[in-house]
């Protein structure tokens, strides 16, 4: 890819090469993920066939960058039939759809749906399934949710903002395998869900919120956005094309932008408040209010956006340095059982 990217890289500066219309600015000609490859570029016959006769055709054929067809087909989005049927020739691939997964999440056009989510329930459901729990406490259970069940979803949840019924879907798994283990069965709950969402110290298990969690995840993007401390290409597109130097706490809602930046910017007012802008030095430094260091990050996002309770007393006596997991699980449900 190294050298493919030298070669699309002297095709941009000669000029042959012309920008998509959405690129332009940030001059993006292509991205690189393994071996695979996503060119942008204008949508006429003329710049394909540049791209696949002299750009591929120069490359050796021990590169190992020449395209199969067949193998992934690429996608084409135009509308007009003769014009995909040209590109089709010129190409030699077949012509794919969406939705399709890419690094393991739908790539879409739409809003993201409960059928699109469908790999990430499975996946959830199947790796529940798979420990034999005869030999697994409620402790034991529990730390798997947290270190591995919970974790299953982050990465999705930091990309989009998931429907409800697949959290609903998501937490009535989690739900039925700490209280019924792998079986999966409905009913029986020891303590409500809400409880054992809650923070030890307040009472619960720890178990976190899943959908307080997924927005606090995608707080990083405005985080990203209004600081650029990663100089993502993402972060500086977004500024070019749909911020426009215009200010982003006060950019209206367009009716036709895409689903996933609509959520982004209803989330907002929840970013309202929690960031705030210092420095006159003409380069103002923008700091997350609730870190000691003024940095973000999605733990202490999650902290800040949830509504808190108080300490229970008895915390410290279950919870103690040095304590049995299994031990202090069934001094919590006998403490909780006392309280209802």
């Amino acid at each position: 890819m190294e050298v493919f990217s030298g070669l699309m890289n002297t095709m941009v500066d000669e000029g042959s090469f012309k920008f998509h219309s959405r690129c332009r600015k940030e001059r993006v000609s292509h991205l690189c993920f393994a071996d695979d490859l996503l060119i942008f570029s204008k949508g006429e016959s003329r710049q394909i066939y540049i791209r696949d006769k002299r750009l591929l055709g120069s490359l050796p054929k021990d590169v190992g960058t020449n395209p199969k067809p067949g193998k992934k087909p690429p996608i084409y989005l135009w509308s007009d039939q003769q014009f995909k049927v040209q590109l089709l020739g010129i190409v030699g691939f077949q012509e794919g759809n969406l939705p399709v997964r890419y690094l393991g999440v739908p790539l879409i056009t739409s809003r993201l749906r409960r059928i699109n989510c469908l790999a990430l329930v499975d996946k959830i459901v199947a790796k529940a399934k798979s420990w034999t729990c005869r030999a697994l406490s409620f402790a034991g259970r529990l730390q798997l949710i947290h270190s591995i069940l919970f974790a299953i979803q982050i990465y999705w949840s930091s990309i989009f903002m998931l429907p409800k019924a697949v959290i609903k879907q998501v937490e009535q798994t989690l739900r039925a395998f700490l209280w019924k283990g792998s079986e999966l069965k409905n009913g029986g709950a020891k303590v409500a869900w809400e409880c054992v969402c809650l923070p030890k110290k307040e009472g619960g298990l720890g178990v976190k919120n899943m959908e307080l969690w997924n927005r606090a995840a995608l707080l990083k993007h405005i985080w990203h956005i209004c600081t650029d401390n990663d100089q993502s290409i993402w972060s500086s597109w977004v500024r070019s094309y749909l911020i426009k130097k215009r200010d982003f706490w006060e950019l209206k809602n367009p009716g036709e932008c895409s689903w996933a930046w609509r959520k982004i910017l209803k989330l907002r007012d929840i970013a309202r408040g929690k960031m705030i802008s210092v420095g006159g030095d003409g380069r103002p430094k923008m700091l997350w209010l609730g870190s000691p260091n003024g940095t973000f990050s999605v733990s202490r996002a999650w902290e800040d956006i949830r509504n808190r309770s108080t300490q229970v007393p008895w915390y410290r006596v279950v919870w103690f340095k040095g304590k049995v997991p299994r031990h202090a699980l069934i001094l919590w449900l006998a403490v909780k059982k006392k309280e209802t």
